[in-house]
């Protein structure tokens, strides 16, 4: 059973490496399923699992998928961030904080996007020359 899972996680890595769109949306769907458990931590005891526990599951995203998953990890995980600090109470630190909480969200998938398109638009600037 062990060399059977361990087989079946190395061939889920194989595919992420290669580019795999199936393997970019396994691996979504999993940041989802901790992003979600995270939450129901955070609910139960917001200290186990305060809202910077949420900009590390955005960091993850970003660095480990490519631009369409990342814009749906990012928005359940924008989602359970807030849920997660106004559900313990809503003062206006609170709602500051989730507020910041979102620009940061935005501004990541702002850089990806941009970062996506990159390639395309020095492809139609063509290359770079030197100024004489």
């Amino acid at each position: 059973m062990a060399v059977r899972a361990a087989g079946w996680l190395r061939s889920r890595a194989d595919a992420w490496r290669s580019g795999s769109v199936r393997a970019q949306w396994w691996l979504a769907a999993t940041l989802v399923l901790l992003i979600l458990l995270s939450l129901v931590v955070s609910l139960v005891n917001h200290d186990l699992m305060p809202l910077t526990a949420y900009f590390l599951w955005l960091l993850i995203a970003r660095i480990l998928l490519s631009f369409r998953p990342l814009v749906v990890v990012a928005t359940v995980n924008a989602v359970a961030g807030s849920v997660s600090l106004l559900a313990n109470g809503t003062s206006p630190v609170r709602w500051l904080a989730v507020v910041e909480f979102l620009v940061a969200s935005v501004l990541v998938l702002y850089v990806a996007g941009r970062l996506r398109s990159a390639p395309a638009l020095h492809a139609q600037r063509g290359p770079a020359r030197e100024a004489p």
